[in-house]
């Protein structure tokens, strides 16, 4: 039976991995487990910075609920992720990203806590990075908890959208489908969530489109219907309204609705995505950004995300595993 390690405060930990060095064990192997969910705090709001001071253990949910409080949040993050503690979300393979205006993905921190192997505390700056140099918080960001472990951490909030809208879209191929999406995001709409099925989907098969001034069309093999969602001040999202309407030219603007979509959630790139859609399916699309996107549904390569890392891929992760934490007490290297 393994024995679990429940620390309620960071000496407690840094105690409990002494305990572990000292008895020639590992975390996660030979029967030790680490369990931090008792390091759960969530401080006061900083309304000058929007910024809340959390512990490792929190669960995200719980943050956007007190979050909610002073009509700030974290974000639009992937339906699994609310699910998740602090620890999960920044140390397993989501890293702690988010996306943001711009089309760029950015950690879900500012400044970040943690511990190393051999007890050693980490604090990371809570200004922005002006100098040159390693952004040490790398060390935790999706490296599976291998080089250290998240005690706390800093997560910068936006306000809470005023309104939310989507539109329908219809292109003529996954690839003009994705150039579309990709040029309104490098022009600062954040979505939400998206939705693409290839082709025109009959009554009562779930489709896309419920629009009073839905025209009809005929299917074509290649063509994508595309559900897009997006939120934000009145402002913002009619300006992202009049972005989306530059961009796409076939648009149905009305009531529309989302279909249910299952599957593991992967991180794919747009050429994953657009080959995807050549062969048919349903694809929902979360964390919407110009380099990747977290995609569910049909059969998709990519990183999985709501399975522990497996392997790390990097050239040289096993010699820094090996630097920081020589005698292996976080497991070593995947």
């Amino acid at each position: 039976m393994a024995s679990v390690l429940r620390p309620t405060t960071v000496r407690e930990l840094v105690d409990a991995l002494h305990a572990v060095r000292d008895g020639k064990h590992r975390l996660g192997q030979g029967g030790v487990e680490l369990d931090r969910s008792a390091l759960s705090h969530i401080g006061p709001i900083d309304d000058h910075s929007m910024t809340i001071e959390v512990q490792a253990g929190a669960r995200l949910s719980a943050i956007e609920t007190a979050l909610g409080a002073g009509r700030l949040t974290l974000g639009p993050l992937p339906p699994g992720a609310w699910a998740m503690s602090v620890a999960e979300y920044l140390e397993g393979p989501y890293a702690g990203l988010r996306a943001v205006s711009g089309g760029r993905l950015e950690p879900l921190c500012g400044r970040l806590e943690g511990v190393f192997a051999d007890g050693r505390h980490f604090s990371s700056s809570p200004a922005p990075r002006s100098a040159a140099g390693p952004d040490l918080r790398a060390l935790f960001l999706g490296a599976a908890g291998r080089l250290g472990l998240v005690t706390a951490a800093s997560l910068r909030a936006f306000a809470a959208p005023e309104n939310s809208t989507s539109v329908v879209a219809a292109f003529n191929t996954p690839r003009e489908a994705v150039a579309a999406i990709t040029s309104c995001l490098g022009h600062g709409v954040v979505f939400s969530r998206a939705q693409l099925r290839l082709g025109h989907p009959s009554p009562g098969q779930g489709e896309l489109v419920e629009t009073a001034t839905a025209k009809p069309r005929t299917s074509s093999p290649g063509r994508v219907m595309a559900w897009l969602e997006w939120a934000g001040s009145r402002t913002n999202v009619e300006r992202d309204r009049d972005v989306v309407h530059r961009a796409m030219h076939e648009l149905d603007v009305g009531r529309s609705s989302a279909v249910a979509v299952e599957g593991p959630p992967r991180e794919v790139s747009w050429a994953q995505v657009e080959q995807r859609l050549s062969r048919a399916g349903v694809l929902e699309l979360h964390r919407i950004s110009l380099t990747s996107v977290v995609a569910i549904g049909g059969a998709l390569d990519g990183v999985q995300l709501d399975a522990p890392v497996s392997k790390w891929s990097m050239p040289g992760s096993d010699a820094l595993a090996a630097g920081v934490d020589p005698n292996q007490i976080l497991g070593g290297a995947p």
